[in-house]
């Protein structure tokens, strides 16, 4: 069973139809966890169109629970869970794509995670992440 817990929050708020600004009620996932790993994937200069950057997941062996990325690279770059071959969405530069569980999934666990360029890099870029997950401690 976990002890450990991350709490992954989402404030919005946007202008209404009328202009005014709206804010939605704060949305909270609570996510266990036992193993997490952070950090920067770096992108260097020149990296070749549609190669594919696995992200860590070191520790976590059954499950992530939690991940959080954020594209700091300059470029669109597509997401891959699993080792697939389906690339289910990009996140262009600039954007971040949170996913939170509150409890292990039941189907298609999240185990692997990894990023495909879909240009060639100008500059150094990042991807800084955050990943919980082995919530039952397997």
């Amino acid at each position: 069973m976990a002890d450990k817990t991350a709490t992954f929050s989402l404030s919005l708020s946007y202008p209404n139809p009328g202009g005014a600004v709206a804010a939605a009620p704060t949305q909270v996932v609570s996510v266990p966890y036992q193993a997490m790993t952070y950090g920067e994937l770096d992108i260097p200069d020149a990296t070749a169109a549609s190669t594919e950057l696995p992200i860590s997941l070191a520790g976590i062996g059954t499950a992530a629970t939690g991940i959080a990325l954020k594209n700091e690279s300059g470029q669109e770059l597509d997401v891959e869970f699993n080792d697939g071959t389906e690339k289910p969405f990009s996140i262009p530069t600039g954007g971040m794509v949170i996913i939170a569980f509150p409890t292990e999934p039941s189907a298609t666990p999240i185990t692997a995670l990894t990023v495909t360029t879909s240009a060639e890099q100008s500059g150094d870029g990042i991807v800084k992440y955050w990943a919980f997950g082995d919530p039952t401690g397997v």
